[in-house]
């Protein structure tokens, strides 16, 4: 397993390291989500866009997959919603992601954003993988769409609720030790982080199924890149939300 907060390594380029891991993934598996998306609303297809690092992930993805480079076989996104405030019935659950964040990926650029697709471009010519950078010509709002119509893991499906969100929460358990290291402001609210941990969790078997079925067609087709395993790419659901308490919603998941 590919996580970033676990492997990617002190003072080395952490942006290679990630690209890196998912050329040697079979599986990888983003958390989608407002936090992810409505960033990359400030892209206009112009040269002085900021790079979006999410986006270059998904760039590299969709490459990958169209040119048979690397080791990865498939993506499984993970759909997440808006937190639902404490007054909402829904509450500590995230909405539907469709209905909470389908306005702002319809309102993302068509255009190709040149800093993040280069990023893209220079890595895989670093790494020989020169069949992909054809791949490199879609816009932004069409790549996030691409991602969208994956088969994906739901988050607003609650079915059975999570128990015991009621509880205290324990001051050794490691999310609550996560979030008291690295209070985020505002503060995060750790019913919903538990919530969304466990909800996570729950979705290992399911990950686990198509990691199987990626490793069996992986079998078939014979060997095409090093390694292979499974990439969590993890953007909070709500920013602002500290590394170390993203990492901690995440960490079931394995």
């Amino acid at each position: 397993v590919f996580l970033d907060t676990k492997r990617l390594v002190k003072g080395e380029d952490w942006q290679e390291g990630f690209l890196s891991g998912l050329m040697r993934t079979l599986v990888a598996v983003p958390l989608v989500s407002f936090g992810m998306v409505q960033p990359m609303g400030r892209l206009h297809g112009a040269e002085d866009d900021p790079k979006d690092n999410v986006l270059v992930e998904l760039n590299l993805m969709q490459a990958l997959l169209e040119c048979n480079a690397g080791s990865l076989e498939t993506v499984y996104p993970i759909m997440i919603g808006k937190p639902k405030p404490p007054e909402d019935p829904q509450y500590p659950y995230s909405g539907n992601y469709f209905q909470d964040c389908g306005g702002i990926v319809d309102s993302l650029t068509d255009k190709v954003s040149p800093p993040s697709t280069q990023a893209v471009a220079a890595y895989l010519s670093r790494n020989g993988v020169w069949s992909a950078l054809d791949t490199l010509s879609q816009g932004v709002r069409p790549t996030v769409a691409s991602l969208l119509e994956r088969q994906a893991a739901l988050m607003w499906d609650h079915t059975p609720p999570v128990e015991g969100l009621d509880d205290e929460l324990d001051p050794s358990d490691d999310l609550a030790r996560r979030a008291l290291a690295d209070p985020a402001d505002p503060p995060l609210d750790l019913k919903q982080l538990r919530a969304l941990r466990e909800q996570i969790r729950a979705l290992v078997p399911a990950i686990h199924e198509v990691i199987d079925r990626a490793t069996a067609s992986s079998a078939r087709r014979g060997p095409r890149g090093p390694g292979g395993g499974l990439s969590l790419l993890y953007q909070p659901p709500w920013p602002p939300a500290s590394p170390s308490a993203a990492a901690a919603a995440s960490g079931g998941a394995r």
